[in-house]
């Protein structure tokens, strides 16, 4: 039986050093992300192969463990719009851009934090265990969003999984819809700490997940000195 006590909640840098003491698990988090989207791909018939450099683009990746098992794996960019060349970040680019590019520059945003290929083990999806893992993530997330002193989480979220829907009912904000992602439908949304609303159990399993984390990299640190050493 699966117990989501047992998880453990990790983040890790996506450009580790040479020193890294934990390559054995970065690379099989790289491999399940690698392997779960090329079949994603696959099955929504797009030519597009998986970019193991879309996996290094990113700057942290948070994961659910059990054990030796793989069960969750979000990517993150931490985005300076005040640099010209961040306008030309992959994440910034491609189906309606200037329609993106538009809305960051009227909210006045200058640090922005994403969340990016969202991926939830099939056998961990709320229809089998009950709670929702994507939501307890995406609440995760918004813990690093406030570390980081970001001032807006942007996700790119799956329609044809209705994982849109899930951050909509988090108290998300749909900024555009039906974009394109490689045949895959998505939206690209907003959330806010200070606006998300999770069920009492997926509270408490975001709490959890949080207080007993493992914090693999000193990114978080860095970057949240970085912007008031600026």
């Amino acid at each position: 039986m699966r117990n989501v006590r047992d998880l453990q909640f990790i983040i890790l840098p996506t450009r580790p050093s040479v020193d890294f003491r934990y390559v054995s698990l970065y690379n099989k988090i790289f491999n399940y992300w690698s392997v779960f989207w090329r079949d994603v791909l696959r099955k929504n018939g797009s030519p597009h192969e998986v970019n193991p450099a879309d996996f290094a683009r990113a700057d942290l990746v948070s994961a659910l463990v059990n054990k030796d098992e793989v069960v969750a794996i979000f990517l993150h960019s931490v985005l300076n719009l005040q640099l010209t060349n961040t306008l030309h970040n992959p994440y910034l680019t491609g189906e309606k851009s200037e329609s993106f590019r538009t809305l960051l520059q009227e909210s006045g945003t200058q640090l922005a934090f994403t969340v990016e290929y969202i991926t939830v083990a099939p056998a961990w999806r709320k229809n089998e265990i009950g709670v929702s893992l994507c939501k307890a993530m995406l609440g995760t997330s918004l813990k690093m969003h406030q570390e980081l002193n970001a001032e807006l989480t942007f996700i790119k979220a799956r329609e044809d999984v209705k994982v849109s829907r899930s951050v909509l009912e988090m108290g998300g904000t749909a900024l555009l819809t039906n974009l394109d992602m490689h045949n895959t439908p998505v939206s690209l949304m907003t959330i806010s700490a200070d606006k998300i609303r999770l069920d009492d159990e997926t509270k408490l399993l975001t709490e959890t997940f949080w207080e007993t984390r493992k914090d693999l990299t000193d990114r978080i640190p860095h970057l949240k000195n970085f912007r008031k050493a600026a």
